[in-house]
């Protein structure tokens, strides 16, 4: 029945909308390379973090393949309207044998959640949100958060800064704690020391039995973006937003065309 509600919503942004919301554009070959480039964050207006994975090939670990090249945050700086070459970001946030990427930055630019995998033997992905801190000009190693936020036996991952319904700073991120509902969306708020509260979910408006994966608060319009294959959607996974309004979200809203299309639409931001 939702794929059928899909459908017809995919007629309805085809044939009724006369000027899109948004426009879409294909960054060069100085940001996108040949395999995944993920987790757009512009902080500061003009340095970009991305994740970005250049290899797909595999290498033999004890028997077991594993993946010869990891998958790291890089930076790029904006000149005008273009991006430089997007490198590794220096310093110890990128280990040698972890995939990291989805970095979240600061207002100050000087802290950035991020998340770094670990890959088992049967190659699943296994995922935490880390912290760093800028230290002369880079990025130092970064500390795994506590049990409330990244929960035993969860994958959690895709953290943003934002604010909750009473109006308080938050980290939202996705994680899939309850076993055979997919991920979810969380919060947990900052006390006054900068450490983390236990995480909530947040409203069942917002998550469903799918997944509901990276999450990103604009605070102009106390809006939470985030994709989702669980609400009605034109394919895969869907960019999707719910407005604060007095203390409640407002009932979810499709992006429509051309953010989302027929295969999976992840990680949306504004600048």
């Amino acid at each position: 029945t939702r794929e059928i509600a899909g459908c017809r919503l995919g007629v309805k942004f085809r044939d009724s909308v006369e000027v899109p919301e948004f426009k879409v554009q294909h960054l060069d070959e100085n940001i996108n390379q040949a395999f995944t480039d993920y987790a757009p964050y512009v902080a500061n207006g003009n340095t970009l973090y991305y994740g970005a994975w250049t290899s797909d090939s595999v290498t033999l670990v004890d028997r077991v393949e594993r993946y010869a090249v990891f998958s790291r945050i890089y930076s790029a700086n904006r000149t005008g309207n273009s991006w430089s070459k997007g490198h590794p970001i220096a310093g110890g946030i990128n280990p040698v044998s972890a995939h990291t990427g989805n970095a979240a930055v600061s207002a100050d630019g000087n802290t950035m959640y991020y998340t770094q995998c670990q890959q088992d033997a049967a190659g699943t992905m296994f995922c935490n949100i880390y912290k760093s801190t800028r230290q002369n000009g880079e990025w130092i190693a970064g500390e795994k958060l506590n049990a409330n936020i990244n929960a035993e036996g969860a994958t959690t991952s895709h953290p943003a800064f934002g604010k909750n319904e009473a109006d308080e700073d938050v980290l939202y991120f996705a994680a899939d704690r309850n076993n055979g509902k997919g991920m979810d969306i969380y919060y947990a708020k900052f006390n006054a020391d900068g450490s983390l509260a236990k995480a909530k979910p947040v409203s069942p408006t917002i998550n469903t039995r799918g997944d509901e994966t990276t999450p990103w608060f604009d605070e102009k319009t106390k809006t939470l973006y985030f994709s989702s294959n669980g609400h009605v959607n034109i394919g895969g996974a869907d960019v999707f937003r719910s407005k604060l309004f007095r203390g409640e979200w407002s009932e979810v809203e499709n992006l429509g065309t051309p953010v989302n299309s027929s295969v999976d639409d992840m990680y949306f931001r504004w600048n």
